[in-house]
């Protein structure tokens, strides 16, 4: 049974997580909030991303920038 208010601390956190600099990418089968190299350790920092991680099942990613 899912606690009351899922929905809407999801949708909170997705705010937060984005306000934050990262992106997020829903898909049916997968949550995943994408992290550049730069980021993280401020994507291990942040309660949002943590809690997205942890109580949500969001996988976080580690983007490798291609160079020209």
């Amino acid at each position: 049974m899912t606690p009351k208010g899922t929905y809407r601390r999801k949708y909170y956190l997705h705010r937060r997580v984005k306000a934050a600099g990262f992106s997020i990418e829903l898909q049916q089968t997968q949550k995943t909030i994408s992290v550049m190299p730069a980021q993280v350790e401020k994507a291990k920092k942040n309660k949002y991303v943590n809690e997205l991680k942890n109580q949500f099942r969001y996988g976080v990613q580690i983007l490798n920038p291609m160079i020209k």
